[in-house]
């Protein structure tokens, strides 16, 4: 409302404070609420008030968040009666404003709405600044009984108290909008970090690959071996950086297939059959004789699960034997089963009070363990987590220099035969040769290192292929001279493999486009898909072995030739 031109603007001492409180709730301009709608009802019901005004007071004008009897969205402050409101902590009211000479000549007193009656109450926040008012008029000389008075307070105890859980829910979303964008920018760093590490992690393995086929002495194996393992090791440190910021992220995905457990659990023994010649230990399975129990959830994490495990009790185990041992319990329903799958080891264990703490990221049973062991510390509470997305426990057991007991237990959903996607028998290549010879292949990589590599591993397969060093030179050899099978890079200049790809699939004739078959360090299941869905027909993440390419070319030519 107004005052008079004759007096002075009253100005809070805190006034600076209280403008900065009142903006860091983002209220003015905003929508019509009826969280708001429905307190100034109740102001206007209790105190009889045919006006009732949520107003906040900012640096030159009054600014309604909620209104009864009035049709405009704000006054400027120069000319309000809750300027005075704002200066003092109790209900500031005004009985008949024709006898107050603040008032007396405000335009809303001598014109429409012809106001006689005031009283407001500060809306005072938590930290006592006095951001606007709940304020009643009325076109009667009047005064508010103590009931309507402690109604006023109460109410605008409430508006405040709106205002706060506004402002906290904003900075929740905030929060985890900041949230969500450090973990995407932290995925992208692990997923460059991947790519960047991968690169020359697969120049050093492929070509420590090749060496090893050629003529050494034992000394020069020896030297190959020790690259061979330590390449290894760092793939597998970074795959285990990259899947716990996965499951920090809640990023990591689950893919449920129906495939034979005792298969798997076979591959996982026959992996570690070279590690236990090596360091003179038994190894052994032991559990129910059956030939197949075909069931259903994820594969691939179920074995990293194991291969962590088993990797586990060979490294800490320097004597006696590492196990597998697994029970399963068929439900009578015959569509579930409970399976045990045991890890055990004769290695240094576990002391008791660090087994609380053995799955925690970081975990290491001390200092000594770590610098002779290495590792991260990360693989177990990886583990967990995957055994936690499968509805699996993941426990152990230990006695100080007796070895230890992993178990993965749970229930899980038996399949048919049926469903498992078994792969066809690939051809061997030397009973090929023709097909091979015919074969066009062109690589697109921009790596030099790569470049040779591939180009090695394809001869030594008896293919002759064309090598080119980014999509657009790609594009112009498959349009002028053609190709059976493209090898494409993801990550290039010039033209990324992405965008080869769609070109290829979207603008190239049928007949004339190439199978093509993604090669990158972008090795996530996210990257597997971006690439699928681009048109590209198969993908094979760096590093990767020659037999793997062989696989890969043997499935393509068996496909071709079954359809002649």
């Amino acid at each position: 409302m107004e005052t008079s031109k004759n007096h002075s603007i009253p100005i809070p001492f805190n006034e600076k404070e209280r403008l900065d409180a009142l903006h860091s709730y983002q209220i003015i301009n905003t929508t019509p609420e009826e969280k708001f709608d429905s307190l100034t009802q109740i102001a206007a019901y209790i105190c009889d008030s045919p006006i009732v005004l949520i107003s906040l007071i900012d640096t030159n004008r009054l600014w309604f968040k909620s209104k009864i009897g009035m049709n405009v969205s704000g006054i400027p402050r120069d000319i309000s009666f809750c300027q005075y409101t704002i200066i003092q902590d109790e209900i500031f009211e005004i009985e008949n404003a024709l006898n107050d000479e603040k008032f007396q000549n405000n335009p809303f007193v001598l014109g429409p709405p012809y106001i006689r009656f005031y009283a407001g109450t500060p809306l005072k926040t938590p930290e006592g600044f006095n951001v606007g008012t709940l304020c009643v008029f009325d076109t009667e000389p009047k005064r508010l009984d103590s009931r309507q008075k402690m109604t006023l307070k109460v109410l605008s105890n409430q508006i405040i108290a709106n205002f706060e859980l506004i402002k906290k829910n904003r900075e929740l979303v905030s929060v985890h909008e900041k949230k969500e964008e450090l973990q995407k920018s932290k995925s992208q760093f692990f997923a460059n970090m991947s790519h960047e590490i991968r690169t020359p992690v697969h120049g050093i393995l492929g070509i420590t690959s090749l060496l090893s086929e050629t003529k050494l002495q034992p000394e020069q194996k020896e030297y190959v071996d020790i690259i061979r393992r330590n390449g290894n090791l760092l793939l597998s440190l970074l795959n285990d950086i990259l899947d716990f910021s996965k499951l920090e992220s809640s990023h990591m995905k689950i893919e449920i297939i129906a495939f034979d457990l005792m298969d798997l659990l076979k591959d996982v023994f026959y992996l570690f059959e070279t590690d236990a010649k090596r360091k003179n230990l038994e190894f052994k399975m032991v559990g129910d004789t059956l030939s197949s129990l075909i069931v259903s959830t994820d594969p691939n994490r179920l074995k990293q699960i194991l291969v962590n495990l088993i990797s586990n009790a060979f490294k800490f185990t320097e004597k006696g034997s590492v196990s597998i041992e697994f029970e399963f319990d068929i439900k009578s329903d015959s569509k579930q089963c409970d399976i045990r799958i045991r890890v055990k080891d004769t290695g240094i264990g576990i002391p008791e009070q660090k087994l609380k703490e053995l799955f925690q990221a970081y975990s290491q049973m001390d200092t000594s363990v770590s610098r002779k062991y290495g590792g991260t510390g990360l693989g177990l509470a990886i583990s967990k987590g995957l055994a936690e997305m499968m509805n699996l426990k993941l426990t152990a057991q230990s006695v100080i220099n007796r070895g230890s007991v992993f178990e993965i237990s749970g229930r899980i959903p038996l399949a048919e035969r049926s469903e498992v996607n078994f792969e066809p028998k690939k051809p061997n290549p030397d009973t090929n040769g023709a097909s091979v010879q015919d074969l066009r292949i062109l690589v697109a990589e921009d790596n030099e290192i790569n470049q040779m590599l591939i180009k090695k591993v394809l001869e030594k397969l008896g293919y002759k292929p064309v090598i080119v060093s980014n999509g657009i030179e790609a594009l112009h050899h498959i349009e002028t001279k053609g190709a059976d099978v493209f090898f494409l890079d993801i990550q290039m200049p010039e033209l990324s493999g992405i965008e080869t790809a769609k070109i290829l699939t979207q603008h190239t004739n049928q007949s004339i486009r190439p199978y093509i078959i993604a090669m990158t360090a972008n090795a996530s299941p996210e990257d597997k898909e971006d690439c699928l869905a681009s048109g590209i027909n198969e993908y094979i993440s760096k590093p990767f072995r020659k037999e793997e390419i062989a696989d890969l070319l043997n499935h393509f030519i068996a496909r071709k030739n079954s359809k002649t």
